[in-house]
């Protein structure tokens, strides 16, 4: 049961799910040690049932040891009332997470259950649609797979619960006849083997999302706002609605990490949705990064406290940051950068600017002050934006280049239209560029980059096809 509005309700709320688990954690163990005593050898494996889930498991993959390895579903439908019922932007931005939480861990990124059928006969899915599903994974990461289901089989008469054929529109059926479903993996597999170098590369990112994974667990505890300024429960939807959706339709290719796990490199801007509450060891990473000469956007607000509820203000001393309050107007307008009029749909935040910082931002029809940047002696640049990030219009795009530029950032590829999501993957030597486009009209896009090698390219207009990912040069 979600808790209330105080700290000492959220408190216990988090304390009972800290407590849970850990006992899985425990469990989990448990069962990886009698696995190595009764001689099972090879790595085990266990799947998080949704990318956000892969939050709930961090203690278990530290506990699980060398040849443990968590991993998480990736479905897209399974029957009528999943959010969507063919892959999407916004299927794909929660993979990219899971997989980019994976890799912060020192892990294999890797889908233990990609859909390769469905759990019902409609709505169906397709044989394009895996396709691009899996194309997409490979362009952000992926480097394990394993199909839920590949062939399809009977029940014992009257025992199964989905009834008595377990078919789950498989790419084998029941019969051995082959589906639309094969004839897609074997073109995936085919591009795999042919590219087998993919394995071994890097996907080239030109700025970092901090991911607080007790943001990812604060569905269960986080409860009312009360009080708090902003709610753990509110910065996934800003996480992954607004910053990693605004950056990838700006250009942009940012990647998702676990600082407490990986640690906070500083060569590439920081991009933090914040809270109230903030673990105090976090804080304490954020700080230090600052003061070593980080490019930090925090949005939209400055914690004042740690992951007790106690005050822990590491982050706003460390950057200076004034007091802010939420800002209730029926019709707000936000003007930076140039820009006149940022619609705002989660939330909006004043600030007092603090000395030696620049006020970038403005509420027009209250006067205040709603964004700050400033240059710390170590060469550090902050800049604080109070508006609650969440993707929809141009102007998003507009002030999030504006934003990322006053913090002396370029981004790594330049792309003409939104709706593609480019990626570029390289191993040093070869690079290759994916494009994704998961709409359901053709987009003509043209992409400019400079490769690892140096070399500078241009696409030209490429025509991508619906629902699906191309690659470029070959492809």
């Amino acid at each position: 049961e979600r808790a209330g509005s105080s700290d000492s309700d959220r408190r216990l709320s988090r304390d009972w799910q800290s407590c849970t688990l850990a006992a899985v954690a425990d469990y989990a163990a448990a069962l990886v040690d009698w696995m190595r005593q009764a001689g099972v050898t090879v790595p085990i494996v266990h799947n998080a049932s949704c990318p956000e889930a892969i939050a709930l498991f961090r203690q278990t993959q530290e506990q699980g040891g060398a040849g443990f390895a968590v991993g998480t579903d990736h479905y897209w439908n399974l029957d009528q009332d999943w959010a969507q019922n063919a892959p999407s932007p916004q299927w794909l931005r929660r993979c990219i997470y899971g997989l980019d939480i994976q890799r912060s861990w020192g892990l294999p990124p890797s889908v233990w259950e990609m859909p390769a059928g469905s759990l019902s006969e409609w709505p169906p899915i397709g044989s394009s649609d895996l396709l691009a599903a899996c194309m997409a994974h490979t362009a952000y990461g992926m480097q394990a797979v394993s199909y839920y289901i590949f062939a399809g089989g009977p029940n014992p008469p009257g025992t199964g619960g989905n009834g008595d054929l377990y078919d789950y529109g498989a790419p084998i059926g029941l019969a051995g006849d082959e589906r639309p479903h094969l004839a897609a993996l074997a073109a995936y597999h085919t591009f795999l083997a042919r590219e087998s170098w993919l394995a071994g590369a890097e996907r080239q990112v030109d700025c970092r999302i901090v991911a607080d994974l007790e943001q990812g667990r604060a569905w269960a505890w986080a409860g009312q706002r009360g009080e708090l300024l902003a709610n753990s429960g509110e910065a996934m939807d800003w996480a992954l609605k607004g910053l990693f959706t605004t950056a990838s339709c700006a250009g942009w290719s940012p990647e998702f990490i676990d600082p407490l796990a990986g640690g906070l490199p500083i060569d590439l801007p920081l991009l933090v949705p914040s809270t109230s509450a903030m673990p105090r060891r976090l804080q304490v990473l954020l700080a230090d990064a600052v003061r070593r000469g980080a490019r930090v956007l925090i949005t939209p607000v400055l914690p004042d406290r740690d992951e007790d509820f106690q005050p822990c203000t590491i982050l706003a001393e460390a950057v200076g940051g004034g007091i802010q309050r939420r800002l209730e107007l029926p019709s707000p307008r936000v003007a930076a950068f140039g820009i006149g009029n940022i619609p705002s749909y989660a939330g909006l935040f004043s600030c007092q600017v603090p000395d030696g910082a620049v006020a970038v931002g403005r509420e027009t029809t209250s006067g205040a002050d709603i964004a700050w940047q400033r240059t710390l002696p170590g060469g550090g640049r902050v800049l604080l934006w109070g508006q609650a990030p969440r993707h929809g219009k141009d102007e998003h795009t507009a002030a999030f280049r504006a934003m990322l530029a006053s913090l002396g950032a370029t981004p790594a590829l330049e792309i003409d239209d939104p709706r593609i999501w480019a990626v570029l993957r390289h191993d040093g030597q070869r690079w290759l560029l994916f494009l994704v486009n998961l709409f359901n009209d053709p987009v003509t896009v043209r992409v400019r980059f400079t490769a690892p090698d140096g070399g500078s390219h241009d696409t030209g207009p490429l025509t991508i096809p619906p629902m699906t990912v191309r690659t470029w040069p070959r492809g």
